[in-house]
């Protein structure tokens, strides 16, 4: 009887410790929150569906329901709640922050110091992070190196925080730099802009894009109090220029006449005090800028890409809950930078397959065996079984090829799979994370020896 009721106590005194650790771990060890926010929402590239009926944080729906002239300030309160839970695996890299805060005297002393200028602008002030690569035939092609092999710099993202010289303080230009030091030692360029104009801001932005692409791929634009109005105006120019928008403490002006956002992220930070001289019609317009980043089709930026956050007066002018959103966001635009830039070899490499029609549909006709012919002939069932995006995609290029009509799928698969190995290990790879299906079908149809013939 004794062991009857001990055995249960033991099994919940483990699950309690087991549950207990794990949110020791959340809460403390940065990668396996990491892990944890990855295993709830996949890769940061992703498109699926989020379940809200569990109850981890990461699972917390987004808030819902419509926004009145008098519910305003309810609203706000359950935005910035969302904000606070879903932020929460950022907490690990909070205190890693503040522990580099106590760490470190000189924060800028280790990085490069560049002031920047062409015959529009002049931009002072720009840090650039300890990242160097050697130069390719694309940045050849680019017109950003003279020749393959040479040594450039640049950033995986750049932030700009723009402001007025009477809305900071000293205090706030120290927080500044240690902001700064954290995010370059991750790769990210920053510069402080003295606010003068918001002609010579946009020209400034121009400069960065148009003459030093390499660290300004992925823009932050961070706007304190009276820059605000300007930053959205730059906001609603007809051009994606930012990965992410913050805007600090705004005026309520801000958001009249306000146009939605295309795809950056957005972020608005207000202290307590500044909400009160906001009005609900400058709030309405506020959630459906928020909403509008949210708009998305990718998990990472349906669930994070509009927040709001309020804080409490006399904290620190730096958005340190917003680190983690801006490193989230930096990850984001690399994968999806990345997975367009997949896509767009893939399709060179399959277009490159097809030549000149009249001398490559001659030389067909001389190397093809009756076996493959290219007379009409029956598909089996298991030939019609080796069908993925690869095959489609190939066959939607060259749909107009009446020779191609006739080839079997795993004719195509064998004959692509074949070039997709000459391309390399590292591209092969990147086919194998798009298509996986079509690597496994490769390798099925390679090791059965069939027969390679020449596609158009």
């Amino acid at each position: 009887m004794k062991n009857l009721i001990i055995r249960p106590i033991k099994f919940i005194l483990c699950i309690y410790l087991i549950i207990l650790f794990e949110g020791l771990c959340f809460r403390f060890v940065e990668s396996y929150a990491d892990f944890r926010l990855r295993l709830a929402w996949g890769e940061v590239s992703e498109k699926k569906k989020i379940s809200t009926l569990l109850l981890f944080d990461h699972f917390k729906e987004t808030p819902k329901g419509v926004v009145t002239l008098q519910n305003t300030n309810s609203k706000a309160s359950e935005e910035n709640e969302y904000t606070k839970t879903i932020l929460s695996f950022g907490r690990p890299l909070k205190d890693r922050y503040e522990q580099f805060r106590l760490q470190v005297k000189n924060p800028l002393q280790d990085f490069v110091i560049r002031n920047l200028e062409n015959e529009s602008c002049r931009l002072d002030g720009v840090i650039f992070p300890k990242l160097k690569r050697s130069s390719t035939s694309e940045d050849v092609n680019n017109r950003v190196a003279r020749r393959e092999g040479d040594i450039l710099e640049f950033a995986r993202a750049m932030l700009i925080f723009a402001y007025r010289t009477e809305d900071v303080q000293q205090k706030d230009l120290v927080d500044l730099k240690y902001l700064f030091s954290f995010l370059l030692e991750r790769g990210i360029a920053c510069v402080s802009v003295p606010y003068s104009s918001s002609e010579n801001l946009i020209a400034q932005i121009d400069l960065l894009k148009n003459e030093y692409a390499l660290i300004s791929n992925n823009l932050i634009l961070w706007g304190l109090k009276n820059v605000t109005m300007d930053i959205v105006n730059a906001v609603n120019v007809p051009n994606d220029l930012f990965s992410m928008i913050i805007l600090q403490n705004p005026e309520e002006i801000s958001f009249r006449n306000l146009s939605p956002i295309n795809s950056a992220w957005f972020a608005c930070v207000f202290s307590k005090n500044s909400m009160q001289n906001f009005s609900a019609d400058s709030f309405i317009s506020l959630f459906e800028m928020i909403n509008s980043a949210r708009n998305s089709e990718y998990t990472y930026q349906r669930k994070m890409g509009g927040v709001l956050q309020i804080h409490d007066d006399g904290e620190t002018m730096v958005p340190i809950d917003l680190l983690t959103l801006m490193l989230k966001c930096v990850e984001f635009n690399e994968a999806i930078d990345f997975e367009n830039k997949s896509k767009s070899n893939f399709a060179d490499l399959l277009n490159s397959t097809k030549s000149d029609k009249t001398e490559d549909k001659a030389l067909k006709k001389s190397v093809v065996s009756f076996e493959n012919s290219f007379s009409p002939k029956k598909v089996s069932a298991e030939e019609q079984e080796y069908d993925c995006e690869t095959v489609r995609t190939y066959r939607s290029i060259h749909k107009d090829d009446q020779l191609l009509q006739d080839l079997t799928n795993a004719q195509i698969i064998l004959e692509l799979g074949k070039a997709f190995e000459q391309s390399g290990q590292e591209f092969m790879s990147e086919i194998t994370q798009q298509d996986p299906q079509f690597t496994e079908f490769y390798k099925l149809l390679k090791d059965q020896n069939q027969s390679i013939i020449k596609l158009p």
